[in-house]
């Protein structure tokens, strides 16, 4: 056990000794130090200096998962600061990540795949809120016309009580009496029934 920790501490002493060194090539950085030559077992030898490199392989891969964890989540924080819009093509949103992943060494841990995968889950994050907002107005607008129509619909029932709209009476002749209340004004260029229709269906009521 003391062999072993003593070869670990002379190999940790060798930077140049990394993941993915072989023995043929370790050994002659290795062989004039006093640990490597307390034993005369070859095979002993070799057999701590493999264990060693398992050792380093495994933390390299860590090391590289965690690199790898790390630049996805910054590449997530990243795309909501950059010019990218829910129409943004994959071809444009490129150049403009290449161009923000340079001044950053740790991107060079994604793949271009993993670039794209993260670009893609952006932009549907991007059109379901496009889409919500959408939804959004499409409501506050049917709900603002609707009131319209219903504060038009009291100004031609107060027209109609006072005896203004009777049988026969002409939107023309109505018109005047209207164009400066702003609840016909508020009806102006919506969708659905038109001042006149809502005139007319008054009228035929009559």
């Amino acid at each position: 056990a003391k062999l072993r920790a003593d070869f670990e501490t002379m190999l940790k002493r060798h930077p140049e000794i990394v993941h993915y060194t072989r023995w043929k090539t370790a050994r002659p950085m290795i062989e004039g130090e006093t640990i490597f030559r307390s034993t005369n077992n070859e095979e002993e030898r070799r057999q701590l200096f493999e264990e060693y490199v398992v050792g380093l392989k495994k933390a390299h891969k860590e090391k590289e998962t965690k690199d790898h964890q790390n630049a996805l989540e910054a590449l997530k924080d990243l795309l909501p600061k950059l010019n990218i819009k829910a129409y943004t093509r994959w071809g444009e949103a490129q150049d403009i990540i290449s161009a923000a992943f340079q001044n950053d060494e740790k991107y060079q841990a994604l793949t271009k795949y993993d670039t794209l995968i993260t670009f893609q889950d952006h932009i549907k994050s991007l059109e379901r809120a496009l889409n919500e907002k959408k939804q959004h107005e499409k409501k506050m607008k049917y709900r603002r016309e609707r009131k319209a129509r219903d504060a038009f619909k009291s100004l031609l029932a107060e027209l109609r009580q006072d005896g203004i709209i009777k049988p026969g009476v002409k939107w023309s002749n109505i018109h005047p009496k209207l164009e400066r209340d702003e609840r016909y004004t508020n009806m102006l260029g919506h969708d659905g029934s038109t001042p006149q229709d809502l005139f007319w269906d008054v009228v035929e009521e009559e």
